[in-house]
C-alpha cells in the first residue's frame, strides 16, 4: 500500500503531460511531408536534421504525432530553418503501438 500512491501520482503524471508548444519563431516553420522537388529546394540551404521519438505513454498516436511535429518545427527553429522535410516517420516502433519516430531535414532560404 505504501508504494501505491507514488506510483500512482506517477502514472497519473503521465497522463496529464502537455503536448509540447510550439516557440514563437517554431509557428513560422513550415513542416512538409512527401517528397518535394529540386528546383523548390534549389531555394534552400540544408542547415541539419531533426528528430524526434514518442510514445510508450497513455496518450494516441495521434497526441504523439503532433508533439513530435511540434518539436521538429521549434528545432528547426533553432537552427534558423524556415522549412523541415519529413524524411522519415514511423509509428509503432520498437512493439508500441503509440510510439512514433519521425527524422527531417531542416532547411533555411539562400
Amino acid at each position: 500500500m505504501k508504494l501505491f500512491i507514488p506510483i500512482m501520482i506517477l502514472l497519473l503524471s503521465g497522463c496529464a503531460m502537455a503536448k509540447i508548444p510550439l516557440t514563437e519563431a517554431g509557428e513560422k516553420v513550415t513542416l512538409v511531408n512527401g517528397t518535394v522537388s529540386l528546383s523548390d529546394l534549389e531555394k534552400y540551404q540544408a542547415v541539419g536534421t531533426v528528430s524526434c521519438n514518442r510514445g510508450g505513454n497513455f496518450k494516441n498516436p495521434a497526441f504523439n504525432i503532433d508533439v513530435c511535429r511540434n518539436d521538429l518545427k521549434n528545432q528547426a527553429a533553432l537552427k534558423g530553418a524556415d522549412v523541415v522535410v519529413l524524411d522519415n516517420q514511423q509509428l509503432g516502433v520498437y512493439q508500441c503501438p503509440n510510439c512514433i519516430t519521425m527524422v527531417g531535414t531542416a532547411y533555411k532560404k539562400k
